[in-house]
């Protein structure tokens, strides 16, 4: 299954990393346009389970350019998303808009 993140919502805990300040995501299942949310760490596993994640790329004024959400495990063990172009580490998640409070 292939899924587009479209909001950020911010976590109860503070977090020195913006990314682990993420609680969870908003999302938008392609084909089907079914929506749902996922926490940072259901993300992860979403991912780890063979499925894609991307956002869109703000850059791209047409907004067809995907920028791929990759898992990792921070060095403080927690399970992490974050977005690469070309192996480069970009803040794309930050660039989501955030959840209503």
């Amino acid at each position: 299954m292939t899924i587009r993140l479209v909001k950020k919502c911010a976590s109860s805990q503070a977090a020195a990393d913006p990314l682990a300040a993420i609680g969870h995501f908003h999302w938008v299942e392609d084909r089907t346009d079914y929506r749902g949310t996922y926490t940072r760490e259901e993300l992860y596993d979403f991912i780890k389970s063979g499925n894609e994640v991307y956002v869109r790329d703000p850059a791209d004024p047409f907004g067809k350019t995907r920028v791929k959400v990759l898992a990792a495990v921070s060095q403080q063990g927690e399970k992490c998303v974050y977005t690469a172009i070309n192996g480069q580490q970009t803040d794309h998640l930050l660039n989501l808009p955030d959840c209503e409070q």
